[in-house]
């Protein structure tokens, strides 16, 4: 009866949004993108109440990062290579169909 109790009260009627693979192209700006893998793992992480992580810390510094990254012409290499490292972190979020 618990197991029946818990199983109902776990449905949901919305279905959570998930990363398009057209957010993360080269079109959008980087701040589009952080959004996108951002959003994605706010919507689909499943340990928020076990991770210590202050994870509105981690937003707050991260997300004026990639704003000012993109009022730049070039952007530098090393940040470049960063934004792909975070976006191959989250590969069945940003490869879904």
């Amino acid at each position: 009866m618990v197991t029946l109790l818990a199983l109902l009260t776990a449905c949901r009627d919305e279905v959570d949004d998930v990363i398009q693979p057209g957010a993360l192209t080269a079109d959008k700006s980087l701040t589009e993108q952080f959004d996108a893998i951002w959003h994605g793992n706010n919507q689909n992480y499943v340990f928020w109440e076990a991770d210590p992580t202050d994870w509105d810390a981690v937003y707050s510094q991260y997300r004026p990062r990639f704003v000012e990254l993109d009022k730049q012409e070039a952007v530098p290499t090393a940040d470049l290579r960063y934004l792909q490292l975070l976006s191959r972190s989250f590969p069945t979020i940003a490869d879904a169909s």
